[in-house]
């Protein structure tokens, strides 16, 4: 996606492995990033989410994406030729917008 620079300027740490264990400790799974069948990248990064968040939005907006904060979403309608969603901005004007694809990038909490 082009986004590395962006992200190794934020300074955040490069994680080359991670280990997850069960609440009681009875249990544990590690993985090697290197050695992984699943990537193949061989770091990752610790990020704080709101800061890698804003990046990938401002990377989004400066590759050519269409970006729009503060709309409300009130209806969604999926089309085999795409998607079309009636939104409402934060000064209370309506539109109908059209795409390929969507992206929701609300977060998880309202």
């Amino acid at each position: 996606m082009g986004v590395l620079p962006a992200l190794e300027a934020a300074g955040f740490p490069a994680k080359f492995g991670a280990q997850f264990h069960l609440g009681n400790a009875s249990k544990f799974t590690r993985f090697c990033f290197r050695e992984s069948r699943f990537t193949r990248e061989a770091r990752a990064f610790q990020v704080e989410r709101a800061t890698f968040d804003d990046i990938l939005l401002k990377h989004a907006r400066g590759s050519g994406a269409e970006v729009r904060e503060g709309w409300t979403v009130g209806q969604v309608t999926n089309r085999p030729e795409g998607v079309t969603v009636l939104a409402r901005a934060a000064d209370g004007r309506s539109e109908e917008l059209q795409a390929h694809f969507l992206i929701d990038a609300s977060g998880r909490e309202m």
